[in-house]
């Protein structure tokens, strides 16, 4: 308010009748959106056009006003000292309005997902989740999975103190709000399941990010060495039966994305058949063939025109057309096992599930041992039988040698 002048003949005295908030508005790039009445914490709804990632600026508008008493007083007639001797007094009430404005770029945050799905033939779930901007993660039948980000809570502290100005000069008073920011930052553990076992990760697709720097005064495990912020995640999970919906968790708080599970892209996955067979063997090395197959349909397997590979005794081979493929290697003890390795299910239709095998080598002792059991089987059985049926019939003939 104007300072009082209580001097001369003619004297002002100013007083506060009342003030208010008249009217908030919240403009979106500049056209109004949302308006509200007279409040200190006005909730302003809004909705932003455009795609998800453009800029828009917010900008928040509050009309105040101010109504003032204002008394005049005027000397009408003095005495000989000089003294007025007769006042006449008149009273208006002045207004001033003032408009605040404060405005803050943001960016538009609407998260959609897309992927591919299939179930394993022992019932799993597979399912891979790409993602147009950051996200916290996506939901399973029996878990969940999580991508780098997780929040922390941080408050500016110069809120804390509010500071009154007047005519007399300034005086503080503690804030009786304290605003709260939520912030996101990579986790140093990345994308995780839970829990464990029902779900697994099999692959985590990224960007390279240089991890941020948090205030000195927040102590959290951060990652020094740049990171993968993940814009799609592939999993395998449990499950009961298969879902209707896929349903991903956004970072900014209350915002989901719900797709029909039937709008992903179905693969379909199949179990394989490995057959590992020796071809030739010497002292030295052996020859094996490798036969690798669609379990359900017999067709061959050609890892040289899908992603995935055979492994023989560590060696990494690959199937021809007729889904085999013949090696030689050097002799080991025992025996030659031999691996299916499948490439991702998503990336190579249709999936196939991962095969083995294995086969014996026949070496000399192993060959003595061999003739030995297959003769001493049958020997055995039989001698077991007469020994039962002595003791059943009492024919005394046990021993077989007892007579000789």
């Amino acid at each position: 308010m104007p300072p009082d002048d209580t001097s001369g003949d003619r004297r002002v005295y100013w007083s506060l009748e009342s003030h208010q908030i008249e009217e908030t508005k919240l403009l979106v790039d500049g056209d109004e959106e949302t308006t509200a009445g007279g409040s200190h914490t006005p909730a302003l709804s809004y909705s932003l056009d455009g795609y998800a990632g453009e800029e828009h600026q917010l900008t928040l508008q509050a009309n105040i006003s101010v109504r003032l008493r204002k008394e005049v007083e005027t000397c009408t007639a003095h005495n000989d000292e000089g003294d007025c001797t007769n006042w006449e007094s008149s009273v208006s009430y002045p207004t001033e309005n003032v408009t605040v404005t404060d405005s803050i770029e943001v960016t538009k945050y609407d998260l959609a997902v897309a992927g591919f799905i299939a179930e394993y033939p022992n019932g799993d779930l597979g399912l891979v989740v790409y993602k147009n901007q950051p996200w916290l993660g996506y939901q399973l039948p029996n878990g969940d999975v999580r991508g780098v980000w997780r929040f922390y809570s941080a408050r500016d502290k110069d809120w804390d103190t509010l500071v009154y100005s007047s005519d007399d000069g300034q005086r503080t008073a503690h804030s009786p709000l304290h605003p709260l920011q939520v912030n996101a930052y990579p986790i140093e553990t990345g994308p995780t399941p839970s829990p464990r076992q029902n779900v697994t990760i099999l692959d985590v697709y990224g960007t390279s990010t240089s991890p941020p720097t948090l205030p000195s005064n927040v102590h959290l495990d951060v990652l020094t060495e740049p990171y993968t912020a993940s814009y799609g995640i592939a999993t395998r999970a449990t499950a009961d039966e298969q879902p209707e919906t896929v349903r991903a968790w956004g970072l900014v708080r209350g915002v989901e994305a719900e797709r029909p599970a039937d709008e992903f892209a179905r693969i379909q996955i199949y179990e394989s058949n490995l057959t590992l067979e020796v071809v030739n063997q010497t002292e030295d090395t052996v020859t094996v063939r490798v036969i690798l197959q669609n379990a359900n349909t017999g067709a061959p397997i050609n890892t040289n025109e899908r992603d995935g590979y055979v492994v023989v005794n560590g060696q990494r081979l690959n199937t021809t057309g007729n889904g085999t493929v013949t090696t030689t290697i050097e002799r080991p003890l025992g025996g030659v096992s031999a691996r299916y390795e499948p490439g991702h299910w998503w990336l190579n239709p249709p999936g196939y599930t991962g095969d083995s095998d294995t086969v014996l080598l026949q070496g000399s002792v192993l060959q003595i041992v061999s003739t030995l059991f297959r003769i001493g089987v049958p020997v055995s059985l039989f001698l077991l039988a007469v020994f039962f049926v002595d003791r059943i019939t009492g024919w005394r003939i046990w021993p077989p040698w007892r007579s000789l």
